[in-house]
């Protein structure tokens, strides 16, 4: 409800219902996704970084109660990368989070996007060949190889598809 209503140009309800929502589940990084690049786009700067600022803190709190957790440097690194905040960090998280489970290709997907947010370019590109490498039946990987070498990485995330 919250992103229809953001669609729809009722922020004051959106944002009602963003923070509704992440009172039950306050760490939806689909939540900050879907929210905090339309709120920067429609110049609610301070409204996009309280969200993001919310679901940042909930997985900074997961972390430090698990600091072995690589799940939980992921989800780090996936809200920073498409809430394009916390670039560096993020980073650092994604990184840490494929050192502990080099196999995940959920992981190493959070990387290559980190990365690619980041401006890094080559090395997002070298990532994400390693994961069509892998899993060479996955169209949503291909679509993100191509992404990587061509689009903008201040661009919005594309719309996921199913695969």
């Amino acid at each position: 409800r919250a992103r229809a209503r953001l669609a729809a140009g009722d922020v004051p309800a959106a944002l009602a219902a963003a923070r509704q929502y992440l009172e039950v589940t306050p760490g939806s990084v689909e939540l900050a996704a879907g929210m905090v690049p339309e709120l920067d786009r429609a110049g609610k700067k301070a409204e996009a970084d309280e969200l993001f600022g919310r679901v940042w803190a909930a997985h900074r709190k997961v972390l430090a109660d698990y600091p072995a957790s690589p799940f939980a440097r992921n989800s780090l690194a996936a809200a920073g990368g498409a809430c394009r905040r916390e670039l560096d960090a993020s980073l650092k998280y994604a990184t840490e989070a494929v050192a502990a489970d080099p196999k995940s290709a959920g992981f190493r997907e959070t990387l290559a996007e980190a990365r690619f947010r980041r401006g890094d370019r080559a090395e997002a590109v070298a990532v994400m060949e390693g994961l069509t490498a892998d899993y060479p039946r996955s169209r949503a990987y291909r679509r993100q190889l191509a992404r990587y070498r061509t689009a903008d990485p201040a661009a919005p995330l594309p719309d996921a598809e199913d695969d």
